[in-house]
């Protein structure tokens, strides 16, 4: 039937098959994770004039944004990893009036497997960061120097002013 010729190749061949299938990357597992939230010390979305939350994964790879009363944002079809998450509570016109930067290291897990993952403790989101945009101009005699741009960022005892 055979020779032992045929028998090698065919086994070289199969052996050469299977070594090029597991080099080729499988689809990698996903999951949910649910990550509920609380603003300010257990307070409600109108006290804080928030109306919706946005939640990112990763510097905003995966993103959701729920109304503020839900409680959770959830992201689906995550890859299996692990996550930065940041929260944002949006007012009216989508300016983020608490956030979640306060903690750098919020970091969460996605197990994959279609399997949900829900954050043990609500995160905390506090006050954003005030920022102060202020123009203005000199006018010296009949000739106006050139307006100037100030942006002020404060967030707890530090304050930075960049001039343009």
């Amino acid at each position: 039937m055979f020779t032992t010729a045929a028998r090698r190749r065919a086994l070289i061949l199969a052996s050469t098959i299977i070594w090029l299938a597991s080099c080729i990357k499988q689809d990698d597992s996903t999951g949910t994770l649910v990550v509920p939230f609380e603003l300010g010390n257990g307070r409600d979305c109108d006290e804080f004039d928030v109306v919706r939350v946005r939640g990112e994964l990763d510097e905003g790879d995966y993103r959701d944004e729920v109304r503020c009363e839900s409680g959770e944002v959830r992201f689906e079809n995550v890859p299996a990893g692990t996550y930065g998450v940041r929260l944002f509570g949006l007012d009216r016109d989508d300016v983020a009036v608490m956030d979640t930067l306060e903690d750098d290291d919020l970091k969460m897990n996605v197990v994959g497997d279609d399997a949900t993952v829900i954050a043990g403790r609500p995160v905390q989101l506090t006050s954003a960061p005030a920022h102060l945009f202020l123009r203005w101009t000199f006018g010296f005699g009949s000739a106006r120097a050139r307006a100037s741009t100030a942006s002020w960022s404060t967030s707890g005892a530090a304050m930075a002013v960049i001039c343009s």
